[in-house]
């Protein structure tokens, strides 16, 4: 049955990943690249950190987790190399250290997170992200400086708290620098100085 006398017996719209010929008289593919446009009109180019194969994927979707695609229209994502990662879907680099290392204050040679095993005594890099910053100083152990990875064991091992945990883990979660994670931040309360080995103001020493 005609509509209007035009022949069209129905109208349909066109698969995931195809868009209709310039008669409207077919669907075709977008390709490998390449998604739908949201007005379902033609082709839009996957972005960065997506990619498309055009085969069993008519969409782009985001590379997973260790993968990246660091230009538009991919139709694959690269694995991270050797010691590297990503730390959410849809990354365009890999950006962050995997777990047992940390990223030093600088970048290495080729732009990448320079990364370094964590020391063996003092301090752990339990989670992929770890930077210089946001190390994980044990308990009954302090450094003099934020962008040093040797820690030292304190004199008196209840002076020294060690990081604060749920600072460590909303720097990794918010990928902030976390900037005051050594010296007297390390200490208990009422100690402060190298080691924590002083008694704050108003304090003293008992025997």
């Amino acid at each position: 049955v005609s509509v209007g006398g035009l022949g069209v017996t129905s109208c349909s719209e066109c698969p995931v990943g195809q868009f209709p010929n310039s008669d409207q008289s077919e669907c075709r593919a977008c390709g490998a690249g390449f998604e739908t446009s949201s007005d379902g009109a033609g082709c839009d180019k996957c972005i960065a950190g997506q990619y498309s194969d055009g085969l069993k994927m008519k969409q782009c979707w985001d590379c997973e987790v260790g993968m990246y695609s660091d230009n538009s229209t991919a139709t694959s994502c690269t694995s991270c190399e050797e010691g590297l990662t990503t730390l959410a879907r849809g990354s365009t680099s890999c950006d962050a250290c995997k777990e047992g290392s940390y990223a030093a204050a600088t970048l290495d040679s080729d732009g990448n997170p320079d990364c370094q095993n964590c020391p063996a005594e003092g301090v752990t890099c339990n989670k992929d992200g770890v930077t210089i910053h946001n190390l994980l100083i044990l308990p009954y152990f302090w450094r003099y400086s934020p962008t040093t990875s040797q820690v030292f064991e304190c004199d008196h091992p209840s002076a020294c708290n060690g990081s604060n945990i749920m600072a460590i883990t909303r720097a990794l979660t918010s990928r902030k620098v976390l900037s005051d994670n050594y010296g007297d931040e390390l200490c208990a309360d009422s100690y402060e100085g190298v080691l924590c080995g002083l008694c704050q103001e108003e304090h003293y020493r008992s025997s």
